[in-house]
């Protein structure tokens, strides 16, 4: 089973003080173990990530700490080095992606969530490891309803 891993999953399993904390690490360690390379992301998860807790850690202070750092290094070198597959967004996933949040702006789901939609068709991945229910509402869709949400 392919799946595609949302920045909610990384954000829950790499910041201990994330209330999904235990659910990200323990669905990531249910489906990683299974096959590591059968799990996707993409460059713009990535710089959610590392964005995300950069902002958090900054909450704490102008600078951040070398524990926050070396926390946030271990999270993008999983999600980089190989052991999660990178897909990258390059021009037409983009347009393909904006494409969709045009035709589908009533679904709420931003830019990013559009990204990982695209990617997902163009890889034949169908299941998405996120707790983002506004990916549920994909299956109101004749074209996007395949995708499948797992989220627990």
């Amino acid at each position: 089973m392919l799946s595609f891993a949302d920045t909610g999953i990384f954000i829950g399993a790499f910041y201990k003080e994330d209330q999904r904390h235990k659910e990200a690490l323990d669905l990531l360690q249910k489906v990683y173990p299974q096959d590591p390379k059968k799990i996707y992301t993409s460059d713009y998860i990535l710089d959610e990530f590392v964005s995300y807790l950069t902002g958090k850690a900054r909450n704490k202070g102008r600078t951040i700490d070398k524990k926050d750092y070396e926390n946030i290094r271990a999270g993008e070198n999983i999600i980089q080095d190989s052991l999660i597959n990178l897909l990258h967004v390059d021009e037409v996933i983009i347009g393909q992606a904006k494409t969709c949040y045009n035709q589908y702006w009533y679904m709420g789901l931003d830019l990013t969530d559009w990204t990982t939609v695209v990617l997902m068709r163009k890889n034949k991945i169908k299941t998405l490891l996120s707790f983002d229910g506004g990916f549920d509402r994909l299956k109101d869709t004749d074209d996007l309803g395949e995708i499948e949400r797992i989220w627990k």
